[in-house]
């Protein structure tokens, strides 16, 4: 269980990406919201938004491998993308 952040969401220090390159991305950040934001930055395909992102991944994913991704919250999105094996979420100290 990861410690509560101030804004109420959780406290995620560490998530790697991997783009199956064997180059994994790097990312830290204290709220689900501010790893999104970075992913969705440095994304391949150019999204106006979160949400925009967030759609164009769960519906790539279920796709590629029939993953159901959550895409209601950064929160919700994040967990399920770890869930399937999609990334990996760390409390790097």
């Amino acid at each position: 269980m990861l410690p509560p952040s101030s804004d109420g969401g959780d406290v995620v220090k560490h998530l790697i990406a991997d783009d199956h390159t064997g180059r994994p991305q790097h990312y830290y950040a204290e709220t689900y919201d501010e790893l999104l934001e970075q992913m969705r930055r440095d994304a391949f395909i150019d999204s106006e938004s979160n949400e925009d992102y967030m759609a164009g991944v769960a519906q790539r994913a279920k796709l590629w491998d029939r993953s159901v991704i959550r895409t209601d919250s950064a929160e919700h999105f994040l967990v399920d993308m770890a869930a399937c094996g999609q990334v990996t979420l760390d409390t790097a100290d």
